[in-house]
């Protein structure tokens, strides 16, 4: 059991560990501008906004729903499973949008690349989803 809790405790801070690093990364490039430093903060906290303009901006979900499967990670792990999952899959979902609005005109531009940011943020609810899978089965073996 003691093993358990530990182990699990790498994949949470781990997980937030990477979510924090992704946040002053370049997370990805457009036809209209490249990445800056610090571009996965300033998409956290606009990227709400985008949630109610474009398609793309559901992506965006990925993010509280990471943050409930931190929160339940030990304590309900049922929740927490499906809480990375759905982070997953949020955050893969930005992969298939080809555009992404880039001001506050509504325009828009052509994703060119991704970058460590977005690889950062995408690992960190994997790193997750990992977790959860790895707890789920040490506690059907137990």
């Amino acid at each position: 059991m003691l093993r358990t809790i530990h182990v699990t405790k790498v994949f949470k801070y781990l997980s937030i560990l990477l979510f924090l690093t992704a946040l002053i990364f370049p997370c990805f490039d457009t036809m209209a501008e490249e990445g800056e430093e610090g571009e996965g903060a300033a998409i956290l906290l606009s990227g709400f906004f985008g949630f109610f303009s474009s398609a793309v901006g559901w992506s965006w979900l990925a993010n509280p729903a990471l943050w409930v499967s931190w929160g339940y990670f030990t304590k309900k792990p049922r929740q927490s499973f499906l809480a990375s999952a759905i982070a997953v899959l949020f955050a893969l979902s930005f992969l298939f949008f080809k555009s992404i609005m880039i001001n506050e005109a509504g325009g828009t531009s052509t994703i060119i690349k991704y970058r460590i940011g977005y690889w950062l943020w995408l690992g960190s609810s994997l790193v997750m989803l990992i977790g959860n899978t790895y707890l789920k089965y040490r506690n059907n073996r137990e």
